[in-house]
This record gives structure tokens, sequence and C-alpha cells, in this order.
């Protein structure tokens, strides 16, 4: 298996955290764990984008720096209106802006955009999809 990463979450410059964390020390920095390991180190908090919305929401703190896609911004800020969210700028997948619930809809229904892989590599999916599941309850 290939060492993949994700294109977004190596955009968030550690740099930037540490100027941001030395001039606000107040601000705690939550990050999602597909950040590069020395963005993680600097973390106050690693998690998924549910996991970041649910600490920022349960937190006393009201200054939060989001190592994450910036779609996230929307539903802390609506959650937590009188805390403050700054992330980087333009960290945006693009990728996940094309999935929308109308195309999901027509690819189940039609059965169009079939993906067909060899019965090994599904097999291996499927383990670590199952298992990532049963670590989230």
């Amino acid at each position: 298996m290939w060492q993949g990463f994700c294109p977004v979450h190596r955009q968030i410059n550690e740099e930037k955290i540490r100027e941001l964390k030395k001039s606000s020390p107040d601000i705690e920095f939550l990050v999602h764990p597909e950040a590069e390991k020395v963005v993680r180190d600097q973390a106050d908090f690693i998690g998924s984008t549910g996991d970041i919305i649910k600490y920022a929401t349960n937190s006393s703190n009201k200054r939060f720096f989001i190592g994450t896609e910036e779609g996230i911004m929307h539903v802390l800020k609506k959650k937590n209106p009188d805390k403050e969210f700054i992330t980087f700028k333009n960290i945006v997948c693009h990728d996940m802006k094309k999935i929308t619930l109308e195309h999901v809809y027509n690819a189940l229904c039609t059965g169009k955009h079939q993906i067909n892989i060899n019965e090994n590599v599904r097999k291996k999916a499927y383990d670590a999809l199952n298992n990532m599941l049963l670590l989230s309850k």
C-alpha cells in the first residue's frame, strides 16, 4: 500500500501556527489528523472535523485556530456565535466541493459511475473501513 496524503492539509504552515500561538497565547490550535506531523505536534487538539466541532463547542476557551478545510467554519460559527475562529486562507478541498447530495443520489439510482476493483483490494478496503467505523464508536 502506498503512503497517501491530503494536499489540503499539506497547505497548513507550521510557521504561521508558531507566530499566532506566540502572539495570542490564549488561542487553541485544533487540527485534522491528516496534517503533517510537524503541524500536529503543535496542536492543542487533533481530531476529525466532527471531533473538532465537538471540542470547540464543549471548550470553555473562546478563541481557536482551525487547521482543516475551511468548510468547517460555517458550522463552528453557527454552533458557537460567542467564540472566535481563525483559519488559514484558501484551504479548500475542491474535490469535496464536487460531491453533492444530488450527485450521490443520481449515482446510486443509475449505477452510472461504477468502479470495479479486484476482490483482494476490496477485502482490504472493507476491513480498513470497518475498523475505522468501529473506532469511531
